[in-house]
């Protein structure tokens, strides 16, 4: 099979009606992540998670083994990178990023951008909680940023290449 980005057909988001269930924000990439559905929640069946992207933040290039990744933008325009190619996905654009797929995130917005990302294996939460750094609220930096060194060992465990 192969992996690639499929941007499927733009929708209105009227309402999101789901409950932060997470008391932690966790920074990671200079974005704010919030697990609104947890591992425990869906039997690991997936995790659901609310990201904000600060202004111009970067999740760089990466893949993953063995997780597919669903993404919908709420609220901005991200550009995506995936291989050679570039593609802007903007408010109600939703992406479906298959497994082994290069990939990366960019806040192309002066303002904040707010994604909802879908996770197909539960157990990748583990990743966003070793990852992460807790802060406060999604104005805050973290006292102490884990360097990209770490992440990427951190990564690996979770069958995840920083490229």
């Amino acid at each position: 099979m192969n992996s690639i980005i499929y941007p499927i057909n733009k929708m209105t988001i009227q309402n999101s009606n789901y409950k932060n269930i997470s008391e932690k924000i966790l920074w990671l990439f200079d974005t704010y992540n919030i697990i609104v559905k947890s591992s425990e929640e869906t039997g690991g069946k997936y995790i659901l998670i609310e990201g904000y992207f600060k202004p111009h933040s970067l999740i760089p290039l990466h893949l993953h083994k063995t997780i597919d990744e669903f993404f919908l933008v709420l609220d901005g325009k991200v550009e995506v990178q995936y291989g050679n190619k570039k593609m802007v996905a903007n408010e109600g654009d939703e992406l479906l990023v298959k497994k082994g797929t290069p990939h990366s995130l960019r806040n192309i917005n002066n303002d904040m951008s707010k994604l909802i990302c879908l996770i197909n294996q539960g157990w990748f939460q583990n990743f966003f909680m070793e990852a992460g750094t807790e802060v406060p609220d999604i104005f805050s930096e973290p006292k102490r940023k884990i360097t990209h060194d770490d992440i990427r060992n951190i990564s690996r465990k979770y069958d995840t290449e920083l490229l």
